[in-house]
């Protein structure tokens, strides 16, 4: 599953917007593993790089691997060997289960989190990392919200009876952008 900035740019492009976001130069993403075996025999051969533990060079770019699923102990954790701290992985599963499926042109498929649950694994890193005085998640909750805020078939959705999200409006007080976050957040607590 693609996760971070890349999976950011892609949830982005399919909004329609092209304003440019803060740029990275790795790639992260999650592979769902039945245990540290699994995780150990598909990275064995890959370089390893930088300092993290989770991160190889893949074709010439950085890339975290950081696994979940099985190897998960306890469930949201992820104890790696040669690291000090566990992964914080919590809401990964979750995510990847409620993903899009996406075939590349190589034929393979990926895993993409849906606009909420890049959301909530952001949320996630943000409660994490602001504690230590880092905010560079908070950009990337305000690109998710402005996806809601501006997207055309969502704000027709809080007009539409039919939808069961005309209460948010009521509640937003027929404030079409606060109702757009008042349905973003149900959606990531509905993905978590």
């Amino acid at each position: 599953m693609v996760i971070g900035a890349h999976c950011r740019d892609l949830l982005h492009t399919a909004f329609g917007r092209a304003d440019a976001l803060r740029s990275t130069s790795d790639i992260d993403i999650a592979l769902a593993v039945k245990g540290y075996h699994e995780y150990q025999r598909i990275t064995a051969d890959l370089p390893r790089t930088g300092a993290t533990g989770v991160r190889y060079s893949i074709a010439n770019t950085a890339v975290d691997v950081v696994p979940f699923g099985d190897i998960e102990d306890p469930t949201g954790t992820t104890p790696l060997p040669g690291r000090t701290e566990s992964l914080d992985v919590f809401g990964f599963q979750e995510v990847f289960d409620r993903s899009i499926e996406l075939l590349i042109p190589s034929g393979y498929r990926i895993r993409l989190p849906t606009p909420a649950g890049y959301a909530a694994l952001k949320l996630k890193a943000w409660c994490d990392r602001s504690v230590n005085g880092e905010y560079k998640d908070a950009a990337d909750i305000a690109t998710a919200c402005g996806w809601y805020q501006q997207d055309d078939d969502i704000s027709a959705s809080l007009f539409d009876p039919e939808s069961g999200r005309v209460e948010l409006l009521i509640r937003a007080e027929m404030d079409v952008d606060v109702a757009s976050l008042y349905l973003l957040g149900q959606d990531v607590a509905g993905t978590l």
